[in-house]
């Protein structure tokens, strides 16, 4: 892509949906969290879905440090899957948020980067107790702690490299293929028209996650990119569509740090990380 040695290439990874504390959600493959009326460590053990997702997870950290050091990373909401109250817990390995929120300081610590850009997920996933702060926001201030530069906001505008990015978690969200661009063309669209100086201002790159699957609509001033997600296949998948499968992988936005530059945008998406339902043969007679 880089035409000019001479002048700097921008590089941005975007990820989102990473839903740490969920049986289908990122992982390590092994890691221990506290028992509050014990005072023990217990040793969490990921499944087979895990295991696939957390290799994806370095083989993206690995790839992208052999290009050198990100410029940023942008990491848009549902971080950690939350306290699963309407299922009372089901389907997390601990309903403490921000235990769920260690383990994912620890995994986004291995990715190559000095300064991340965190934004809030959906309130199911995002928010704790009451009055208390998206768990994201906590997540950024153990960034900190760690020496990262980081920042925390429920929505932002990106400056960066003589771009304007608009971030922020939800977008609609259709189980028809055929429909998947129309969300994402119409946030493009809607901040267009409110690009004056008292509102957005005018943006160059749209990002968006919460759907579970990538999507990429360019226009003639604009690039609006659906993130892809961390999280194998649910119960909630079934509920929402029968066949549908979401998408794992992330997106890399690059761009030559001169006037008028285009904006490139980079995905890579992993195969499944879990068969999408049992398959089962039939044994019967003749």
């Amino acid at each position: 892509m880089r035409a000019d040695k001479n002048v700097k290439e921008w590089r941005v990874l975007a990820v989102g949906d990473l839903h740490v504390g969920s049986y289908y959600g990122l992982a390590p493959p092994r890691f221990a969290v506290k028992d509050e009326v014990r005072g023990q460590a217990i040793t969490i053990i990921a499944n087979s879905a895990q295991r696939n997702l957390y290799g994806y997870w370095m083989d993206m950290c690995d790839t992208l440090c052999q290009e050198g050091r990100l410029d940023a990373v942008i990491v848009n909401g549902d971080v950690c899957e939350g306290q699963q109250y309407k299922q009372r817990g089901a389907g997390v390995w601990t309903t403490d948020i921000y235990q769920q929120a260690d383990v994912a300081v620890d995994l986004l610590m291995e990715i190559d980067t000095e300064c991340y850009y965190v934004t809030a997920g959906s309130g199911y996933h995002s928010k704790g107790s009451q009055g208390l702060p998206a768990v994201e926001e906590y997540i950024v201030s153990e960034l900190i702690k760690r020496g990262r530069k980081a920042v925390f906001a429920p929505e932002m505008v990106l400056e960066i490299g003589g771009k304007r990015v608009h971030i922020a978690h939800k977008v609609g969200v259709t189980s028809s293929t055929g429909f998947r661009t129309t969300a994402i063309a119409k946030e493009i669209m809607t901040l267009a028209q409110h690009a004056g100086e008292d509102q957005y201002g005018p943006i160059d790159i749209v990002l968006r996650s919460h759907a579970h699957y990538f999507v990429s609509v360019k226009t003639e001033n604009m690039v609006g990119v659906i993130i892809p997600g961390w999280k194998a296949r649910d119960e909630f998948a079934l509920m929402i569509g029968g066949t549908w499968c979401p998408h794992t992988g992330y997106v890399m936005l690059k761009w030559e740090g001169k006037e008028d530059s285009h904006v490139h945008v980079e995905d890579k998406l992993y195969p499944s990380p879990a068969p999408a339902c049992q398959t089962i043969t039939h044994r019967g007679g003749k």
